[in-house]
């Protein structure tokens, strides 16, 4: 099964990875009730740049459990330009391993990777050769002005938030600042992700129709075993009105009854929280089944 934007090629294709080590056998037979959630990132990466005339697709290997070679004969229908891919440290190798495999069948595309891991040891994966441009930090803006900078040939030193080599000389441009009002961003293009395929948590006994949200960004905790304090500093909130709004259209357009809050720490703000999930009972929205992460000593 196959979901694209159009039947026309496309620009941008953004990779969820599937476990390299689990391919063939082992992920075809994967109960189907498993945990899976959408790759809310990359899907919020595809908005932006359909937003701005970027044509994109999303191959979300991991929950289609597609191997390298079924990866590859998708690719080949849209030859893109740009290929992102992105994981957490836990799938860093298989985010490494796809990436050395497809710059050899797609030698004239730009590998592009983001995601946690890579903001923290961007220095160390450009060296790979298959690897063109990290980027760091949030990727909405960093990685629409790459495409750009790339395609008008500009000087890709004043690109904000990449490290990327030319000759292999590594050049690392400084950090971008965060977008302050996250309400200006796109809901994620849910429409690109093959949605029948995700399940939640135990906690909504993995039920379906699944999806995520994410209401804010950050954490202002310092914990020692959490990286999160030394990426984003601190936490950002989306208005109430664009979480519920955002909400609403999965109840009602893609019948969604399960609900996952993926944020750091959804609750840091009571009051903001305490609106939020009382305009989901005000909206009718209090019939979907949710999670969220939330702390003790804030309860």
């Amino acid at each position: 099964m196959t979901y694209k934007t159009s039947e026309s090629k496309v620009e941008c294709v953004l990779i969820m990875p599937s476990r390299l080590d689990k391919i063939n056998d082992y992920l075809k037979k994967l109960p189907e009730r498993e945990s899976v959630w959408p790759p809310l990132g990359l899907a919020y990466l595809a908005s932006y740049l359909l937003k701005n005339g970027i044509s994109v697709k999303i191959i979300d290997a991991l929950a289609l459990k597609l191997t390298p070679e079924e990866i590859i004969t998708e690719l080949k229908e849209d030859s893109p330009r740009f290929i992102g891919l992105n994981g957490l440290s836990n799938q860093i190798l298989d985010v490494l391993g796809l990436s050395k495999i497809l710059k050899k069948e797609f030698l004239e595309s730009y590998i592009i990777l983001g995601g946690p891991h890579i903001s923290f040891e961007h220095r160390k994966v450009i060296n790979e050769p298959y690897v063109d441009f990290c980027v760091r930090g949030e990727g909405e803006i960093t990685f629409l002005e790459l495409i750009q900078t790339l395609k008008k040939g500009d000087d890709l030193k004043k690109v904000k938030g990449i490290t990327f080599k030319i000759k292999n000389k590594v050049y690392v441009n400084p950090d971008r600042e965060f977008i302050k009002n996250l309400d200006e961003i796109p809901f994620p293009a849910w429409d690109l992700l093959p949605l029948d395929k995700y399940s939640g948590h135990i906690v909504t006994g993995r039920g379906k129709p699944f999806m995520s949200v994410l209401a804010t960004r950050g954490c202002p905790f310092d914990c020692k075993f959490c990286s999160l304090h030394k990426l984003w500093k601190t936490q950002r909130r989306r208005s109430v009105e664009n979480v519920l709004d955002e909400i609403g259209i999965l109840y009602n357009k893609y019948g969604i009854r399960y609900l996952a809050f993926s944020d750091d720490l959804l609750v840091l703000d009571n009051e903001w929280a305490i609106e939020l999930f009382r305009g989901m009972v005000k909206r009718g929205l209090n019939k979907i089944k949710w999670e969220c992460n939330g702390r003790i000593g804030v309860m």
